[in-house]
C-alpha cells in the first residue's frame, strides 16, 4: 500500500517537472521567434522593400561589395529561396519513391533497402 502511494507520488512529481520544462520550453521558443524576428523586420526599415528581397539575387547586409561604391547594404533573397525550392524538390523526387507502393518504380514493397 505504502508503495502505491509512493508510485503516485513520483507520478505527480514527474508531471509537474515535466510540465515545467513544456512550458520553459515554449517560452523559450516563443523568445527566440521574437528575437529573430525584431532584428529581421529592421531590414525593411533600411529601404528594403518586400518584391526587392524576395526577387533579388545579391545579399550583402554589410555594403562592402556596393557596386555604386556608397556601401548601401543589400538584401535580395530570391537566390536563397531558389535554392531551397530545388533542394526540396529534388529530395521529394528522389523520397517519393521510397515511400509509396503504388508507384511503378517502387516494386511491390515500396521500400528502397533491400
Amino acid at each position: 500500500m505504502q508503495s502505491m502511494q509512493r508510485a503516485r507520488l513520483g507520478d505527480q512529481v514527474a508531471r509537474v517537472v515535466f510540465f515545467i520544462c513544456a512550458i520553459l520550453l515554449v517560452a523559450v521558443i516563443i523568445g527566440v521567434i521574437v528575437f529573430i524576428g525584431s532584428k529581421a523586420f529592421l531590414v525593411f526599415g533600411q529601404g528594403v522593400n518586400i518584391r526587392g528581397f524576395f526577387l533579388g539575387t545579391f545579399w550583402d547586409p554589410t555594403g562592402n561589395a556596393d557596386p555604386t561604391g556608397n556601401g548601401n547594404p543589400s538584401y535580395g533573397a530570391g537566390g536563397l529561396i531558389l535554392g531551397s525550392v530545388i533542394t526540396t524538390v529534388v529530395a521529394v523526387i528522389i523520397v517519393t519513391p521510397c515511400s509509396s507502393p503504388s508507384l511503378p518504380l517502387a516494386g511491390s514493397s515500396g521500400s528502397c533497402s533491400r
